[in-house]
């Protein structure tokens, strides 16, 4: 019986420890953040032009074209993908997206959603290190 009081105790201590240590570490980065409900809508004509080369780009069904709109770190993620898809994958991607509308817009982040079958996707861009915007989520 005892073992089991001072195995109770010694987890209600070490849950009470975890919690005071998550409080003093706790990451600030991502507070900023809009929640789904409360995104930030702003009209910026540099994000549209964005928006319309990626739109172009797939339209081309060119899959180097598509390549040169995606961040050196979601490329290594979507390489692949990109490379093996058909022209005609690629083309039906862009003509969705011209159904686009921005869903949230800050200085360096920009998102868009769209909608095939009922069924929303979003796509995801940022401003890289030389001003321009680059695909990192699909």
């Amino acid at each position: 019986m005892k073992t089991i009081k001072s195995n109770a105790s010694l987890f209600i201590a070490g849950f009470i420890l975890m919690a005071f240590a998550h409080m003093a570490i706790q990451c600030d980065k991502f507070s900023d953040l809009p929640d789904d409900d409360d995104t930030i809508i702003t009209d910026n004509k540099d994000v549209e032009k964005a928006g319309k080369s990626v739109e172009n780009a797939f339209l081309s069904g060119d899959p180097e074209k598509v390549k040169k709109i995606v961040s050196p770190a979601a490329l290594g993620i979507y390489s692949d993908l990109i490379e093996n898809s058909p022209e005609e994958n690629l083309k039906a991607f862009g003509e969705a997206f011209k159904t686009r509308e921005m869903k949230a817009l800050s200085e360096k982040y920009a998102e868009f959603k769209f909608t095939v079958d009922g069924k929303e996707y979003t796509i995801a861009m940022t401003m890289d290190e030389k001003g321009e915007w680059k695909i990192m989520r699909l």
